[in-house]
């Protein structure tokens, strides 16, 4: 017997994300259910060795239709080939449909060379701009000053936090100021 999306969708709402997993097999729309809950933030640290391979399995994959928060760990430390990185990760991006959610962090001291990191910024505001719901920025301020523009248009922005070494701000869902 055939059972309609919706009462699978209702099933599957039941189900932890561990049997959602294991039970992804067993039909299309919990196989949709798992990869929503799996893919629904994606990490990206450029440190790390492996962040060329997640970001090549997210560009122009059915996976990065899934992602709806993308954090990015950003470092003074520059993966090789930085620029051939970037674009990979811009084109990942372009293909992140349901993308609402952007976190950076940025950690370590002050960029001696920004232009690549203003040049990407650059890119990823023009992507993301008309869409973008949440941002997050973590970090010192200054490690930002440069890669966001002094009028910056987010249109659909509903929540701005900022999280810096005093505190934080936080404009939308919870409006606060410590």
């Amino acid at each position: 017997m055939s059972l309609p999306p919706e009462l699978w969708q209702s099933i599957g709402s039941y189900l932890s994300e561990h049997t959602l997993q294991r039970m992804m097999c067993v039909n299309s729309a919990f196989f949709r259910m798992y990869m929503k809950i799996r893919y629904k933030m994606v990490v990206i640290s450029w440190e790390k060795s492996k962040a060329r391979e997640q970001v090549r399995s997210l560009r122009g994959s059915m996976l990065s239709g899934y992602v709806n928060h993308l954090r990015l760990c950003l470092s003074p430390a520059r993966p090789p080939s930085f620029e051939d990185f970037t674009d990979e990760l811009l084109a990942a991006v372009r293909s992140m449909v349901n993308l609402k959610e952007i976190s950076l962090y940025f950690h370590g001291s002050q960029d001696d060379n920004p232009e690549d990191l203003q040049q990407f910024f650059a890119s990823l505001w023009s992507i993301v701009g008309d869409f973008l719901q949440s941002l997050e920025l973590s970090g010192s301020l200054r490690q930002y000053d440069g890669y966001i523009p002094s009028h910056l248009l987010l249109p659909s922005l509903q929540r701005f936090i900022l999280n810096h070494d005093k505190g934080y701000l936080t404009y939308g869902d919870n409006k606060s100021c410590h």
